[in-house]
């Protein structure tokens, strides 16, 4: 299943209902263990991005915003409910991202930093809890808005340097090499 094809049943179906049944998974483990699951609480974040992409392919009618806000405001509901260290932050960060990201494609606001940020997303997204979860355990709690930021900060430079090392040295040696296969040898190769 491609991702336009992932996208368009999960935006008719089962978009809102996913993010549910993932709340409630979530609620399971957080009874059995008295810790919710990592995944399950930040994966929910997926859908708020595929929501801002119908959205904006919507041309932002006012159904798919409705829905947008739906989305935001379950994901929102479960992140402040099992993430349980910086629960409102992580919330507030949730809903300004959101927000900095539709004012962004929006008024079609691009430049080079935006751009080096696109391509490591993929891997800032894969190192970013276990960066952050062993920076801020060092760091430990912080009680004011100035603290917190700090830490974020740091976070958020670290897991970009790690991001970086990671684009550079696996994602695209990767790309080249299945760039560089021919598709009918990659596809035998793949039994496909």
């Amino acid at each position: 299943m491609s991702l336009s094809q992932s996208i368009f049943f999960l935006k008719n179906r089962f978009a809102v209902t996913s993010i549910l049944i993932l709340i409630v998974i979530n609620g399971l483990f957080w009874l059995l263990r008295g810790k919710a699951s990592q995944l399950f609480t930040f994966f929910q974040i997926f859908f708020v991005g595929m929501q801002v992409f119908l959205a904006e392919k919507s041309g932002w009618n006012k159904p798919a915003l409705i829905k947008l806000a739906g989305v935001l405001l379950a994901v929102g509901l479960n992140i402040w409910g099992f993430e349980d260290i910086y629960n409102t932050w992580t919330l507030m960060y949730t809903f300004a991202g959101t927000a900095a990201l539709i004012l962004l494609i929006r008024n079609s606001i691009y430049n080079a930093t935006l751009g080096f940020f696109g391509r490591i997303s993929y891997s800032h997204y894969l190192y970013h809890t276990t960066v952050g979860n062993l920076l801020f355990e060092m760091i430990g709690p912080m009680e004011t808005i100035a603290g917190n930021l700090v830490a974020v900060m740091t976070v958020f430079f670290a897991t970009t340097v790690v991001a970086y090392i990671s684009y550079r040295a696996v994602e695209v040696p990767l790309s080249d090499l299945a760039r560089s296969l021919k598709p009918p040898v990659f596809l035998a190769a793949a039994n496909i």
